[in-house]
């Protein structure tokens, strides 16, 4: 049976910026991605039945065709008329509907992993256009950069060339947060001020590792949003500025987390909140 096994990494948006919502229901955005080292585990086989089967360790991901990974096996067989059976089993680390991009990278995961294994030869630019038909963070995970600028839906790639590497804290309370909903209430929930984006300013920042200017950089527009209608987010973060680090929400949430100095400081800081309730504690770097 011919298989290949592959990490699919976890992302965090260091900048998000909702600018406005389009005729297609998505909305159109800026943002800056961070992959992480948080990874799920793909394994896909080929079998000799004509179909696809997705298989997970957490229960509460679908194995049905509802499933990002399932869609982008079926995109590639249907687009490119490939008769094998696919199965596809994914080991769950990366939290679910946790703000993380864990489903969209399953999908990149599935679609780079097909590409090598029946030797499909489809370039980079083929990629993206499967990937954007997937959904909107699918494109960063199959451009395999650790840092990207994402706009229109967050699928129109641009990779940073930063050559550091973060330490963080990730903080992912056991909550679950519908995106469909925050980003259906951001527009109620619009904040008066917004944060003033410079992509070469924060590009500068990465690339030196200034973390006291990240803390004034990053930033996310749906921040306000989830954290009125969840105050276990607004605790955590509460208790993460008291460390006088960069802090931030990943995505719609609940997802945390911190920009660290350094290992030791991340260790440190991840140590304070094991005694809080409820929530998943991860210490991650770039990936």
């Amino acid at each position: 049976m011919k298989k290949i096994i592959i990490k699919s990494p976890a992302k965090i948006n260091l900048y998000l910026e909702i600018i406005n919502k389009r005729p297609d229901g998505y909305h159109n955005i800026k943002t800056v991605f961070e992959r992480i080292s948080l990874c799920d585990r793909v394994t896909i086989s080929i079998i000799p039945e004509n179909k696809i089967e997705v298989l997970c360790s957490n229960p509460d991901v679908p194995s049905d065709k509802t499933n990002l990974a399932f869609k982008a096996a079926q995109l590639l067989k249907e687009g490119l008329s490939i008769r094998s059976g696919i199965r596809i089993k994914i080991e769950k680390n990366i939290p679910v509907a946790a703000g993380l991009g864990g489903g969209s990278s399953n999908a990149a995961s599935v679609l780079l992993g097909l590409n090598r294994l029946l030797q499909l030869k489809l370039d980079k630019k083929s990629m993206v256009k499967y990937a954007s038909r997937l959904g909107a963070d699918v494109a960063f995970f199959v451009n395999e950069e650790p840092f990207a600028l994402g706009t229109k839906r967050g699928d129109v790639i641009k990779p940073l060339q930063i050559k550091n590497s973060f330490w963080h804290v990730l903080a992912v309370p056991k909550i679950t947060v519908s995106t469909r909903e925050i980003y259906e209430s951001y527009r109620k929930d619009l904040r008066l001020t917004k944060q003033q984006f410079n992509i070469k300013i924060l590009s500068s920042a990465l690339t030196r590792g200034d973390i006291p200017l990240l803390g004034r950089l990053i930033y996310n527009d749906l921040e306000a949003v989830t954290t009125k209608r969840y105050k276990r987010v607004a605790k955590i973060l509460g208790i993460l500025k008291q460390f006088g680090v960069a802090s931030c929400m990943s995505g719609s949430g609940p997802s945390v987390f911190v920009v660290a100095a350094d290992r030791d400081e991340a260790e440190r800081i991840a140590g304070s909140l094991y005694r809080l309730k409820d929530i998943n504690i991860f210490v991650v770097r770039t990936y």
